[in-house]
């Protein structure tokens, strides 16, 4: 672990301005959800982004959501197949290997890349 203190103190950024009346209830409930669940909260705020819960979500490699919103279909999809490419480049290409490191039954691994073309 690193010693805190030898951060230099112009990169901790300002306190967070305190929330009006307004603000989302989701949003000011996110911190003790993060407690709860380890999870970010996506809920999107008018307010201004906190840059601490901001690095929270792109540590956890979670990106804030756009602000037209987005496909969680198409984004699912996408999330499964980089798993997948990623678990059949570990495995060397062996499937039943790849299908243990995904959990999931050979039979149903064999579906997925037949489905998403990766053959």
């Amino acid at each position: 672990l690193r010693d805190i203190s030898l951060l230099p103190l112009d990169d901790i950024p300002p306190p967070a301005p305190q929330r009006s009346a307004g603000a989302s209830a989701a949003r000011e409930a996110a911190p003790a959800q993060w407690v709860e669940t380890g999870q970010p909260s996506l809920f999107a705020s008018n307010d201004e982004v906190n840059p601490v819960e901001q690095a929270v979500l792109l540590a956890q490699g979670i990106q804030p959501l756009p602000e037209e919103g987005l496909s969680l279909k198409d984004h699912l999809v996408n999330i499964e197949r980089g798993l997948i490419q990623q678990a059949l480049e570990r495995a060397k290409g062996n499937v039943s290997q790849t299908a243990k490191l995904l959990q999931l039954q050979r039979t149903t691994l064999i579906e997925k890349i037949n489905k998403y073309g990766m053959r």
